[in-house]
């Protein structure tokens, strides 16, 4: 009978020494019994499939706006236009360098009732109005930027006069000003940007010492400022940014290394997870870029299955 009550008494002991250790180490501990991550769920976030894709579309920015979202395909070379049900109903812009004509297209802005397009292989930016007719194409290669393309470039236009450009290929973070100059914010560098707060923010996917080596647990977090440059801050916890998204007081982060869509606040410090879309390590997912609509839902593009998730609240 001592035997049995020293055991309950133990096990008692052993369920709260768990409890408190996972409120502890937070934002993440790992499972003891078959090492899956535990996080901090917000309440009542399901996902569901928003669109599926054909295998030789490969997206690489998404962009909610009232009546539609916008998807850039850098495969195709063109900007996929999509309802609010799913469907796809418009396809804008071909393969080439002329005019309409796209090659490797990879980030897409907008800002006072223009588009902005970073079309990446030919090294311009295309300014098109909401009807997608071009306004101006702005020539990067003259500028001073010469290699764009890879996977992991970021665009975020905070105004006509303030553009953010990563470049995975110069390993560097630009700032094109006033469409006609470009200053180097960052060196070494190879990440992700978005605007919102009426500010810039930028996180750093890995830290590059050649021949795309690096450790990215070295990843920093920075503020925009227009005198002192970028204010940098250490991710608090190991992450891989894929995408942000600035909302208000908040940054969402799709979390490549967790394959997880997180909430964060504005120094990038971790507030909980919004879902988490790699459940176990047989899972097979390939997050690259999602989008936020005016209801607070987001759509989420998963390369490996060629699909966009729509993540949203339950009522």
């Amino acid at each position: 009978m001592r035997k049995l009550l020293f055991l309950l008494l133990l096990l008692l002991l052993t369920g709260c020494t768990k409890r408190e250790s996972s409120d502890n180490d937070k934002p993440y501990t790992i499972d003891p019994v078959d090492g899956d991550v535990i996080v901090v769920y917000a309440d009542g976030y399901e996902a569901e499939t928003f669109a599926v894709l054909a295998e030789e579309i490969e997206l690489r920015s998404l962009l909610c706006r009232t009546d539609d979202i916008l998807a850039v395909d850098m495969a195709g070379n063109r900007i996929l236009r999509f309802n609010y049900e799913g469907e796809l109903i418009e396809a804008i812009g071909s393969t080439g360098n002329g005019e309409g004509e796209f090659l490797n297209p990879t980030g897409l802005g907008e800002y006072g009732g223009k588009l902005y397009l970073l079309d990446a292989g030919n090294l311009r930016i295309v300014v098109l109005n909401h009807e997608f007719s071009i306004e101006k194409l702005i020539s990067l290669q003259e500028l001073g930027i010469h290699s764009l393309g890879g996977r992991y470039e970021g665009f975020a236009v905070l105004d006509e006069d303030t553009i953010f450009i990563t470049s995975s290929y110069e390993n560097t973070a630009f700032l094109l000003k006033n469409q006609n100059e470009v200053v180097t914010l960052e060196e070494n560098f190879c990440g992700v940007c978005a605007v919102g707060n009426e500010n810039a923010y930028i996180a750093q996917t890995l830290v590059t010492t050649g021949a795309y080596k690096g450790n990215a647990g070295k990843v920093f977090y920075a503020e925009y400022d227009g005198k002192k440059g970028l204010i940098k801050n250490q991710l608090p916890y190991f992450n891989t940014p894929l995408d942000l998204i600035i909302s208000g007081e908040d940054m969402y982060v799709l979390n490549g290394y967790y394959g997880s869509l997180e909430l964060c606040a504005l120094n990038g410090d971790y507030k909980e997870t919004i879902y988490k879309f790699l459940r176990t390590i047989e899972d097979r997912i390939d997050l690259v870029c999602f989008a936020m609509d005016s209801d607070g839902n987001f759509y989420v593009y998963d390369n490996y299955n060629h699909v966009i998730q729509k993540v949203y609240k339950i009522e």
